[in-house]
């Protein structure tokens, strides 16, 4: 039970931390992409 547990946790990890990221940097490229003039 807990090598299940463990490889669904990692695979949980890992299926999430990737588009985290992704979306993370996206919010911050916007957010830091704003001149102030135009």
């Amino acid at each position: 039970m807990n090598f299940v547990w463990s490889t669904a946790i990692i695979q949980f990890l890992f299926g999430i931390v990737p588009v985290a990221l992704i979306v993370f940097g996206i919010i911050y490229s916007r957010r830091k992409k704003r001149p102030h003039r135009s």
